[in-house]
């Protein structure tokens, strides 16, 4: 993994982060490409071939947790 690939994986990551804590999610850290939900115990890693999908990978994970994101917040991002 190059240097860019891995920026752009920390960047998108930070930006997964961003809208989580925007929606009222606690404690959320990114790792590298790795984002942690330490308040849930939920970690995600940066998928660089399904990259499109995470969030939606996300808001269904904190779903099953029950946690309440609006879809609309993490579509497309």
């Amino acid at each position: 993994m190059t240097n860019n690939k891995q920026q752009t994986a920390v960047d998108y990551m930070e930006s997964v982060a961003e809208e989580l804590r925007l929606n009222g999610v606690k404690n959320v850290v990114v790792n590298g490409g790795t984002i942690n939900i330490l308040s849930l115990g939920v970690s995600m890693r940066y998928d660089y071939a399904h990259r499109p999908n995470i969030m939606a990978d996300v808001y269904r994970c904190l779903s099953h947790l029950g946690t309440c994101i609006h879809n609309e917040h993490l579509a497309n991002k």
